[in-house]
């Protein structure tokens, strides 16, 4: 199966964006084919794509702010860690990200039933 990556282009301060990114990541994992879900920050979804091997990555917000992915990273982490379809290991944002990048991706990674 060939894996999709769907950009939701929401941008903007993390207090302002994080209404609509929640809505949209519970949208995305509320789905009943929906089995599992990874959250993720990334300046590579393609990278991220092949590293997960997941069936979707949804990009559910995009800054050049590294602090700001950081943010919406932990928030969303914080609301949906304890979801039964979440495979976090970690409950706040981890991973190193390069000093370097035009954009910062924060992403739910998705797999869905066969």
């Amino acid at each position: 199966m060939t894996m999709s990556i769907f950009d939701y282009g929401t941008t903007g301060r993390p207090d302002d964006a994080m209404a609509d990114i929640l809505f949209t990541a519970e949208t995305i994992i509320g789905k009943s084919d929906v089995t599992e879900f990874y959250i993720g920050r990334t300046v590579d979804p393609e990278n991220a794509k092949s590293r997960h091997g997941a069936d979707e990555l949804h990009l559910v917000y995009k800054t050049s702010s590294l602090d700001f992915a950081k943010k919406v990273e932990d928030a969303l982490i914080d609301e949906l860690y304890g979801h039964i379809k979440c495979s976090n290991e970690e409950d706040s944002a981890a991973g190193g990200t390069p000093e370097t990048f035009d954009w910062c991706y924060v992403y739910v990674a998705v797999w869905r039933k066969a």
